[in-house]
């Protein structure tokens, strides 16, 4: 969005195509992690699908917390490496693949094959990202002189922490299911 605030979208296309790009990749690093994970034990995919609950927990509070917006430094941009630099960034970034690695089992159902499981997540996250990128590429550069006022941007950054945080609960509570169903089931056993 900040380069389409400020040269229009075709400065923008160059990043989108990188990171979707690295956004496939690190998907399919995390689902190797994951796979793996899953056949050596389910209480580990249990605890990773708990870890990974917390930590969009903690990204959504911190983003609510902090206000991390900066004026920009230049109005000058160049198309120079920015389809690279996305592509690395999306593709190699720790917190990338820890977000991968903790939002993926949410949706995975371990009984299915993995493999269409994986691929229909995979198609569906890079698409829609993709897609999801441009268009706010395209209102970016119709709203330039708004979007570059730092109320919108604190605005902004409060709503998708928000949004996060309430992920994060629903991912919590689906990771602590099969332990309540658990419980549950070890009480009706004792009585």
């Amino acid at each position: 969005m900040a380069r389409a605030s400020y040269g229009g979208v075709a400065f923008a296309v160059p990043v989108a195509l990188g990171a979707a790009l690295g956004d496939g990749v690190a998907l399919l690093l995390s689902f190797a992690g994951i796979g793996a994970i899953l056949k050596a034990s389910e209480t580990a995919f249990a605890i990773i699908r708990l870890v990974g609950a917390g930590y969009i927990l903690w990204v959504g509070a911190r983003m609510l917390l902090t206000s991390q917006y900066r004026e920009p430094t230049s109005t000058r941009l160049v198309h120079d490496r920015a389809f690279e630099k996305a592509f690395l960034l999306a593709a190699l970034h720790p917190a990338s693949l820890v977000f991968f690695v903790a939002y993926v089992p949410i949706f995975i159902a371990p009984a299915d094959p993995m493999l269409p499981q994986f691929v229909t997540m995979a198609v569906s996250f890079v698409g829609l990202g993709m897609m999801s990128v441009l268009v706010w590429a395209t209102l970016a550069s119709f709203g330039r002189n708004f979007l570059n006022e730092a109320g919108f941007a604190r605005m902004a950054q409060r709503y998708a922490g928000a949004a996060i945080v309430l992920l994060g609960f629903f991912s919590l509570a689906s990771a602590l299911e099969p332990v309540l169903l658990a419980q549950t089931s070890l009480l009706s056993f004792w009585q």
